[in-house]
Formats: structure tokens, C-alpha cells, sequence
């Protein structure tokens, strides 16, 4: 690894963990969070469980949590049930976001990282606008549908089943090992169609 990339990563990570501490001390003291619970939540609780399993496999696991809360608790359609949900799923696609964009940093040549996140961002924030349209026009004026809440579940289930299928080598492979490549992408402020914590690294 040559000089300049060692001291880049250096910075970056330096300038993570400044963040982290300075997100901390808004959350935890100061009562003026920048980020989401669900952001937060996801920032800590990534880099510990892939420490003990592998990308891919947190990215499955996450996505199967995601479906049997919803397809569990969603029938119930009562608001606390329903809060669990919404923290839930934040949590679910802040984490898989975390992922998704460590492994790109990790493999993907200099070249094209910058257009591989760009695409991947609007792959990340278009379903949201599609999926809050489509929603618009099936669901009824009470917004109660346990189609939808069947679908979703399903969604998330068969997403993971398929992730893992064809992750499976990753799937299995453990814990990446640690290195100075792996500080997570340069640092950037928040709002930049990127949540905060994407930019987290994941151990």
C-alpha cells in the first residue's frame, strides 16, 4: 500500500472517529440527535456483529428480521406494534446500507467507485418514491391492508433468501480481517443522499 494511501486512510479514519464521538455526545448528552434512532442503532450494533460474521451474512440476517417482525407484528396494525416496525426496518436498511457500501469501497477499483455509489445511492432512495406511489394508489382510504403487509413480509423474506443464495461464498467466508482499507468511504456531510451512517465503517 503506497504512502499517500496509507495517510489518506488515516485521515479518514481519524476524521470517523471524531464523528462518532461528536454523534455521541449530540445523542447521548446534548438531546439533539443529527441522526435517526434507527442510524444510530445500525452505526453501533454493524461493526460488532461483523466482527463475528461476514457482510453478506449480516446483510441476510438483517433482511430475515425485517420480514418476520413486519410479517409478525404488522396484522396487529395498532401503533406501538407498529412504532417496533418503523425502528426496525430503519434499522434493517441503515445496516444493509453500511454493508453494501463497505463492500463496495472494499472492491471496487478507483476507477469507478464514484459512479458505482452514485448508481448505487439512486438504486438506494428511487424504491422509496416508487414504493410511496404505488402505495397511493392500491391501498384504501383507511390505509389497513393485510395484502400489503403479507407482501412486504414476504419482500423482505425472499430478498434475504436470494441475497444469501447468491452471496453464499461470502455468505460463509467469516469476518473480513481488518486492515487499513477498510476506515469506509471519504468522509462527507450528511444530506447528501447518503444517510449518516452509511459513511460508518464496518469492522
Amino acid at each position: 500500500m503506497a504512502v499517500a494511501d496509507r495517510a489518506a486512510a488515516a485521515r479518514r479514519l481519524e476524521w470517523l472517529v471524531d464523528e462518532i464521538r461528536r454523534q455521541d455526545v449530540l445523542y447521548h448528552l446534548r438531546d439533539r440527535p443529527e441522526i435517526s434512532d434507527a442510524e444510530y442503532a445500525a452505526a453501533v450494533a454493524t461493526p460488532i456483529a461483523t466482527r463475528r460474521l461476514s457482510k453478506a451474512a449480516w446483510i441476510a440476517v438483517m433482511l430475515g428480521v425485517g420480514g418476520v417482525v413486519t410479517g409478525v407484528l404488522g396484522p396487529l396494525f395498532q401503533q406501538v406494534p407498529f412504532l417496533v416496525i418503523s425502528l426496525t426496518l430503519g434499522l434493517v436498511a441503515q445496516s444493509v446500507a453500511i454493508c453494501a457500501t463497505t463492500i463496495i469501497q472494499q472492491q471496487m477499483d478507483d476507477d469507478y467507485r464514484g459512479r458505482v455509489f452514485a448508481l448505487y445511492d439512486m438504486l438506494f432512495n428511487v424504491p422509496f418514491v416508487i414504493g410511496a406511489v404505488v402505495a397511493a394508489q392500491i391501498l384504501p382510504n383507511t390505509g389497513k391492508s393485510y395484502l400489503m403487509i403479507t407482501v412486504a413480509a414476504a419482500g423482505y423474506l425472499l430478498t434475504a433468501a436470494a441475497y444469501a443464495a447468491v452471496s453464499r461464498q461470502e455468505l460463509l467466508a467469516g469476518p473480513s480481517p481488518e486492515s487499513p482499507e477498510d476506515g469506509g468511504p471519504p468522509p462527507g456531510p450528511s444530506g447528501t443522499g447518503v444517510p449518516f451512517s452509511v459513511v460508518l465503517p464496518a469492522a
